[in-house]
């Protein structure tokens, strides 16, 4: 009997979350695909749907290619989730091959 109810719930997430562009998702959120793993010099995704995910709020970790936006991007987000709009991401001076320097979300102007 648990089993079933764990089985309907991961089913219900999966329907409720699952989405093929941002426009599918509440105001609050943006259509995430997940990371894209590098293989040699090739990327593999993880399709062409995704997943209804909160932006990074201020303090949490970004990379700074890609962290910030100034509007609510419409399309699949493949790699590197943004900051909310109002935030940046503020690099720490710290690089990590392949995906560039680490930052943090900050308010802008700070």
């Amino acid at each position: 009997m648990k089993v079933l109810l764990i089985v309907c719930l991961v089913n219900l997430w999966t329907l409720t979350w699952s989405c093929s562009s941002s426009a599918d998702c509440s105001k609050l959120h943006v259509c995430f695909a997940g990371t894209i793993y590098i293989l040699g010099k090739r990327a593999t995704g993880t399709g062409l749907t995704g997943d209804c995910t909160l932006l990074k709020t201020e303090g949490q970790s970004c990379w700074v290619t890609g962290g910030s936006i100034t509007s609510r991007p419409d399309h699949v987000i493949r790699h590197n989730l943004p900051c909310e709009l109002g935030l940046y991401c503020k690099g720490i001076g710290l690089s990590i091959v392949p995906f560039g320097e680490a930052g943090s979300c900050t308010a802008l102007g700070q």
